[in-house]
């Protein structure tokens, strides 16, 4: 029966640099993260403009992921796919409108609600908090993607020999990701900064949903490969080598190599902490009851050594990385280097049980 299924979906999440593949088992009431593999791409795709061009394909990377992990079990899959390949969006509809919440985001984005009309999906959900002030913020929010594309990535999927059961968003796989956190509590505003290769993303989770979101400008890890080739003349792995074994300075005496990169991340590192001062600026006017005292760091820039504890330094946040290693009895070493990485692809999996 499905709904005692041992093993979760194959989950895929679709990137601009890499493509992640996870899959989590459930044996006796506790999670397991049975499988995972990273496949970088040969070459990046561009992180803005991408929603709009002809849709590229992955096929290759999901069957290269496939094939390094030799425990991956069935063929159900869930895919999650890079906010660059569509539109994230924030609106204000009236209060008791008519019709469900799907209905009136159609109405306000000119769209059926049934999918194809237009050649444009579009996945949505109410961002309010009991404390908001009526018509004074925006209370849902949308993505959107041209049909085009996800019906590419459906077929990349089904090429690797997979069956797509449903395609998520970043922002709402986030408190899926979240439940493996220690001291994630879906009753508090908890923050997520997903930093990824294209672009980072801040959200503020409450009740089980994202209620905030924002892309943060010129943000994206690419800033600091470019910093990294233009200032040392670094090749990516030189500069993936530093941000995984050195990082940025620690508690300790600072070492040549963590000096190197401090400098090349420097610029990146003020950007996103202005971005994240402007963003808590904007929410303490706004919305101060939704202003979180924690967040944690998922994706690419989460693998920066060190990072936490200098944004906390430099923020009013405590900052964490995600570490979900006990809730989902991670054992292997790689699959602990990966962690980082994997939150939407293991976020997908999960979504086989709350689907049951």
């Amino acid at each position: 029966m499905i709904a005692t299924r041992s093993s979760g979906w194959i989950g895929v999440d679709i990137g601009v640099s890499t493509v992640k593949v996870a899959q989590v088992s459930r044996r006796h009431g506790r999670f397991h993260l049975t499988e995972a593999a990273v496949v970088e791409r040969l070459r990046p795709w561009p992180g803005s403009g991408l929603a709009q061009e002809t849709p590229r394909p992955s096929r290759n990377e999901i069957a290269g992921a496939l094939s390094l992990g030799g425990r991956f079990r069935g063929r159900m899959a869930g895919a999650v796919a890079s906010l660059a390949v569509g539109e994230l969006l924030s609106m204000q509809l009236p209060e008791g409108g008519a019709g469900s919440l799907r209905t009136q985001v159609a109405q306000r984005l000119g769209l059926n609600s049934s999918r194809g009309q237009q050649g444009v999906s579009f996945d949505c959900w109410p961002t309010n908090h009991p404390a908001d002030r009526t018509g004074i913020v925006d209370n849902a929010g949308a993505l959107t993607v041209r049909d085009a594309w996800a019906d590419c990535l459906v077929s990349d999927l089904g090429s690797a020999g997979l069956r797509c059961q449903t395609l998520d968003g970043i922002p709402t796989s986030l408190p899926r990701m979240m439940r493996f956190q220690a001291g994630y509590d879906a009753a508090q505003p908890f923050a997520v900064l997903d930093w990824g290769y294209s672009q980072a993303l801040f959200c503020v989770l409450f009740g089980g949903r994202p209620i905030y979101s924002r892309c943060l400008k010129r943000c994206g890890l690419h800033h600091l490969l470019d910093s990294a080739s233009e200032k040392a003349g670094l090749t990516v792995d030189d500069t993936t080598h530093l941000l995984l074994e050195h990082g940025l300075p620690g508690a300790r005496k600072m070492t040549p190599p963590q000096q190197v990169f401090a400098e090349i991340a420097a610029e990146l590192i003020e950007t996103i902490e202005s971005e994240l001062r402007r963003t808590l600026t904007h929410l303490r006017s706004h919305r101060a009851h939704i202003v979180p005292s924690r967040l944690c760091i998922v994706g690419g820039g989460a693998t920066i050594r060190n990072l936490a504890p200098t944004l906390t330094a430099r923020l009013p946040w405590e900052f964490h990385v995600w570490d979900p290693r006990r809730a989902l009895n991670v054992k292997c070493d790689t699959h602990r280097d990966l962690l980082p990485l994997l939150g939407p692809a293991i976020a997908m999996s999960v979504l086989a049980w709350e689907e049951a």
